[in-house]
């Protein structure tokens, strides 16, 4: 039975011997075959001698209309007149051939036909034409550029591409004997390369024949071009070899030096002129890359004039290699028992053959077909195949035993990746142990202020190596809790907006860096508050944040969170980039253990690959699935679905409280500073004034930036906040004014801005801003600004401030759309904030309605700096609701994405209705006076009066009003507003001077 199946394998190789003869003659493989000349022209540019492979630059040179021509032309295409003085110029500084390489029909309404037609009447020009083939590859006519210019045509060139090839690109260029007859029936390689050598071109027995040069074309009388080789860093011939049409456009007003360089260029040379525009499509595939066809003109008169070092073999010297490749095998498959090495001798006499084929490209020029090969390994894969089925058959039981013990390995595997799991899990709690004691010990040795620079520098190091070391250990504890279903959900109720804009304020630095937009979209019907594992969500949206950042260049970072399918407990998250997106087969992978995209995006974007696993692992925990959708080089969607619970009214209101309970309060400044704010925005001015006079800072104000740098100039402060946007005066231009105005000392300025792109903080910096806050303002985070900007020897020292209970918020009460809790504790004065609030119902309580009329009246400045104000005062306010409409429509009136507008419009009059009636419910805080009397004796008052007075001294305004306050309900507490109009203004010596006046008029000594 071998013996037979032996001998058919035998049979089936000479039988398919026989197909390869007419195939190889009719070029049924010729896609295959020039996929080969393509890697072995690589191979004989990278080894092959220099003088073989160099281009002929002292012969040959290119004269380009590209892109850049264009641009100084201010036409196209270019004039035929224009073009006529092209070529007159050329042959005036001395051009020996001049061949015009244009491939598109000019349009008739650029005239200048006779001055063109005139221009190419000579002897040296050479213009583009082609041969037209009917659909049985027969010669029909030659087509010209424009038939105007046929009579003036010389010659001309045709059949750039080989017609007998469906190939992908080009390596050859066929002659056809049947029209050389024709003057214009020869290539127009051959035609320059023949008037340069100054023969006529003729044609014997394959072979073309150019005065004494004989060289030799396959049966398809095709010649092989073969291209140069271009020296670093050029990719294009034109690169190297050319020069810009524009130069010889007008030569008229060059003085004689400049004529003189022009002439080194195309004196005594074959000039090429043509276009590299992607305009007429003239460009095709090569073996060394794409090339437009003026180069490939280039290459094959090159090929030319070195006597065409590529030399196809006969035709039985290509069949004559195919048969001892097919003896080859034939050997191998009858004389071989073992099946591997039948494989193998088989697989070597294919190398040997490619070797062989490679070798006379690279090293003799010479072009053998390497077809044979397909049809070798094509009939030794299917013999070998018939011969192992049978083989095979006879092992089934052998491989039936196989595949149960295979089962028995795999369970083993299973109890063994359980195993693994576990030790992973421990091992990773035993080593991130000491790892998080050695960070926090390299930390505390970082905040020793003598340590010397060069140790700083190599601890930071070592500290940033142990947390990415601490990273990955946390992934792999991750992976191997879940894998052994060790890892446990902990549920309890969030904030999904402040959880989300919390996420996003850690990639705000990076996306920053790296010129990035970063979106953040929570559909309108979510609620606030649910109930779920924050921290694994959070992890899940880090995780896909992150990969988006580290894989984007440019453009825009998008998340979306939205109900998924309308379910209310099914959250649909949804991270979008514009960055490298996955090849088409692989997004499936990157969700598998220590895999990405592709190796390469490893190597050069680092990680390892747990993220996206982790994440999946996760979201099925959580009750839902991840997928993702991605085009590569446009970017990828990262979806996913978790459960959670909508939290109720109840639950959010004994979190609160307890949340309130645990607050710890924030460090006060050791130093107080005369703080001159510039704010246009009433309640954003109230705000900062409070917060600033509770840390027993002075406040100078100022509404625009005209008033702040005139406030500058007089008041002298320590330090700037300057609002971005304000009347009259932007905050950029006052501080350009401020530093143009300063003489030695530098003041700090820091910008309040609603917007913190990229962009905006470099405005703000160029304009003289030592740094950038965004609003609504972390009060907290500012106060840590001013102590590091103020030089030291600034301030005062801070006295330790009274007991205020006047300042304290009690309890928030509901307010539909208006989150108290977050505005109580921004403001820390609960009258000043709902008199703030009351404000904003005055203020703003048409609001939709006057932005309508700006719309209406196309008034979009007037419509977005109302959007802008408003988006500003509900952020200060913590009106949560109307803050997250008016960014939305201040964001779609500066993108002019008006389709938006109007249904948001209706949201923010319906939004307003609500918050407005609810704000005006509201009782009014009433001012307390604690342990005061209607009637004060003469030595209490004299105590308040002398506390003022000590107070106005220290320059403490808060100590002054607290004791004011306790005159509040006395029979002269009208008599008092003069002292606390000066305490307003911090005019301590006026206060001083209405406060011995008022003693002396109650005969207080």
């Amino acid at each position: 039975m071998i013996k037979l199946l032996r001998r058919f394998d035998i049979l089936i190789v000479f039988f398919l011997f026989l197909l390869v003869i007419p195939a190889e003659y009719y070029e049924a493989f010729s896609w295959l075959e020039d996929q080969t000349i393509y890697l072995r022209h690589g191979i004989r540019s990278s080894f092959g001698s220099s003088e073989s492979t160099a281009f002929s630059y002292d012969k040959i040179v290119l004269v380009t209309i590209d892109n850049e021509f264009y641009k100084k032309y201010k036409k196209f295409p270019i004039i035929r007149q224009d073009l006529a003085s092209i070529i007159q110029n050329l042959d005036s500084l001395g051009a020996k051939i001049i061949f015009i390489d244009l491939l598109f029909e000019l349009p008739s309404s650029f005239g200048g036909d006779p001055a063109l037609a005139q221009a190419i009447k000579g002897e040296k020009v050479i213009l583009a034409s082609r041969a037209v083939f009917d659909e049985d590859n027969n010669f029909v006519k030659i087509k010209y550029p424009v038939s105007v210019l046929k009579n003036a045509c010389t010659a001309g060139y045709v059949n750039i591409t080989s017609p007998s090839s469906v190939s992908t690109f080009l390596s050859r260029v066929r002659i056809w004997p049947e029209i050389t007859q024709w003057q214009d029936g020869w290539p127009a390689a051959v035609q320059i390369a023949s008037k340069y050598l100054g023969v006529k071109p003729g044609m014997e027995k394959n072979r073309l024949i150019m005065g004494s040069i004989s060289i030799p074309l396959d049966h398809f009388n095709d010649l092989y071009i073969d291209f140069s080789s271009l020296p670093k860093p050029y990719r294009f011939l034109h690169e190297s070899a050319g020069i810009s049409a524009w130069e010889f456009l007008d030569i008229s007003n060059l003085d004689q030096y400049e004529i003189m360089e022009l002439k080194e260029w195309v004196k005594d040379k074959i000039v090429i002129l043509g276009e590299i525009t992607e305009v007429p499509y003239d460009w095709f595939d090569t073996p060394v890359g794409m090339m437009y066809g003026m180069e490939i003109i280039a290459d094959t008169v090159n090929t030319l004039l070195k006597k065409a070092p590529l030399r196809p073999v006969p035709f039985h010297i290509e069949i004559l290699a195919g048969f001892l490749l097919f003896s080859g095998i034939v050997f191998c498959t009858v004389y071989i028992r073992v099946p591997l090495l039948q494989t193998l001798s088989a697989a070597s006499c294919l190398f040997a053959f490619i070797f062989f084929c490679t070798f006379a490209y690279a090293g003799k020029g010479l072009v053998v077909s390497m077809t044979g090969n397909l049809i070798a390994g094509v009939s030794g894969l299917f013999i070998f195949s018939i011969s192992s089925y049978f083989r095979e058959k006879e092992c089934s039981n052998a491989r039936r035993m196989e595949k149960e013990q295979a089962e028995k390995e795999r369970q083993a595997a299973q109890a063994a990746t359980q195993a693994k799991s576990e030790f992973l899990a421990n091992m990773s709690h035993e080593i991130r142990t000491p790892m998080n004691a050695l960070i926090g010990f390299i930390e505390l040795v970082l905040e020793d202020s003598k340590l010397p620079k060069f140790h700083k520098k190599s601890l930071a190091t070592a500290l940033n190596s142990a947390k990415s070391l601490i990273s990955i250990i946390n992934n792999i504890l991750d992976l191997s809790k879940i894998e052994s279903c060790r890892l446990e959900l902990e549920n309890h109720l969030f904030d999904l907006h402040q959880f989300m804009e919390g996420i996003l304020k850690i990639f705000e630095v990076k996306c920053r860096e790296k010129g990035l937009e970063l979106f953040l979209h929570i559909h309108h019907d979510l609620e606030q508050y649910y109930i779920g594992d924050s921290a694994r969500l959070g992890q899940i949206i880090i995780n896909l944040l992150g990969n988006a950042v580290k894989f984007t260049e440019t453009g825009s970072i998008t998340i979306t969170v939205s109900l998924n399918d309308g379910k209310p407990d099914m959250l649909h998250f949804s991270v979008a980039d514009t960055g490298i997106g996955i090849a088409p087969g692989r997004t499936d992978k990157i969700f598998e253990p220590f895999t990405q995209a592709d190796n390469s995006t490893s190597r050069r974007f680092g990680g390892t690959g747990l993220g996206t696993t982790i994440s999946r692992q996760l979201a099925r925990l959580m009750g839902g699935d991840i997928w993702v959708e991605s085009r590569q080089g446009r970017g990828s969607v990262f979806h996913f679905t978790v459960l959670m619970q909508p939290a109720d009214m109840a639950q959010v209101s004994a979190e609160i409280k307890h949340s309130a309970a645990d607050k710890d309060s924030s460090q006060a400044p050791s130093r107080c500073f005369r703080v001159l704010v510039a704010e246009d925005i009433e309640e954003n001015m109230t705000l900062a004034e409070i917060r600033l006079l509770q840390q027993g800072h002075r406040v100078i104000k100022a509404v625009n930036g005209l008033e702040a740098v005139k406030k500058y100039q007089e008041e002298s402060p320590d330090i700037i906040f300057m609002d971005i946007q304000m009347p009259e005066m932007d905050g950029l231009e006052a501080a350009r004014q401020i530093r143009s105005l300063e003489t030695n000392t530098r003041i700090p300025i820091v910008a309040l801005t609603a917007s913190l792109m990229k962009d905006e903080m470099d405005n703000c910096l160029q304009a003289g801003m030592d740094a950038v806050e965004g609003k609504p303002v972390n009060f907290i985070r500012l106060f840590e600004i001013m102590e590091k900007l103020v030089p030291k020897d600034s301030g005062n020292k801070k006295q330790k401030p009274a007991e205020n209970q006047d300042l304290c918020p009690g309890p928030a009460p509901d307010i539909k759309g208006v989150d108290m809790e977050k505005g109580l504790d921004l403001w820390q004065n609960e009258a000043a904030y709902k008199k703030a609030l009351a404000s904003f119902c005055k203020n703003y309580g048409h609001a939709s309605d006057d932005i309508l009329k700006c719309l209406k009246d196309s008034n979009r400045d007037g419509a977005y700096q109302i959007t802008h104000a408003l988006k500003g005062v509900s952020g200060t306010l913590a009106i949560t609701g109307i803050y997250r409409i008016a960014e939305r429509l201040n964001k779609g009136i500066k993108e002019k994405n008006f389709d938006e507008l109007f249904p948001l419009i209706s949201s923010l009059k319906a939004e307003l209705k609500d918050v407005v009636s609810f704000i005006e419910h509201i009782e009014p805080e009433q001012e307390k006076s604690g342990d005061m009397k209607d009637v004060l004796d003469k030595n209490e008052l004299k105590e308040i009066f002398q506390g003022i007075l000590a107070s106005c001294e220290e320059y403490n305004p808060d100590e002054a009003v607290l004791f004011l306050a306790k005159l509040k309900h006395s029979s002269f507490s009208s008599q008092i507003a003069p002292i606390e109009h000066e305490l307003e203004m911090f005019e301590f010596d006026k206060a001083i001077e209405e406060t011995l006046k008022l003693a002396k008029e109650l005969k207080i000594e």
